[in-house]
């Protein structure tokens, strides 16, 4: 079973105004999971989303096609995991509880980190975003996701071929 990624609330990272401090460099882990070999220049991406059945559907999809995957649970579960690594793609759903993933999306750009976004949404509302969430968000996927759509969208956010449009 695929659990959702614990990480030690990170003192002050959520404090407006305050930036988020990151580790010198990108560190690459192996990270393999029993049936899955993964290897150290396969691109990370983090998920972000509350609903535990949608971090482990799309953890195993995206391990089936070799990319290293780490799930949050909420926004402020990956904040506080930031120091220690960025993705090369965050997919993070648009509706959650007490930080939406706009709001991450907002909050990362306001700490002058990048990381192209994929949002994803049960809500039409989602495909309403402000200037500086759109220079970050490489596409915008209604649930259910199509798997077309969705690795189109990745391939876009980690400069691979085959990445069209969001």
């Amino acid at each position: 079973m695929i659990q959702t990624q614990d990480a030690p609330e990170h003192g002050g990272a959520l404090e407006a105004g305050k930036p988020i401090p990151l580790a010198q460099g990108s560190t690459r882990r192996t990270h393999g999971r029993k049936g899955y070999f993964v290897a150290e220049t396969s691109p990370w991406i983090a998920i972000v989303d509350d609903d535990p059945a949608v971090l482990r559907a799309l953890s195993r999809l995206l391990r089936s096609r070799v990319f290293r995957v780490k799930t949050y649970g909420s926004s402020r579960k990956f904040l506080a995991a930031l120091p220690d690594d960025l993705p090369e793609c965050l997919i993070v759903d648009f509706q959650m509880p007490e930080m939406n993933g706009l709001e991450l999306q907002q909050h990362l750009i306001r700490n002058g980190i990048t990381v192209p976004t994929v949002l994803i949404s049960a809500h039409p509302d989602a495909a309403i975003l402000p200037q500086a969430a759109r220079d970050t968000c490489v596409a915008r996927l209604r649930k259910p996701l199509h798997d077309e759509a969705l690795f189109s969208a990745i391939n876009k956010a980690i400069g691979r071929p085959g990445g069209g449009g969001g």
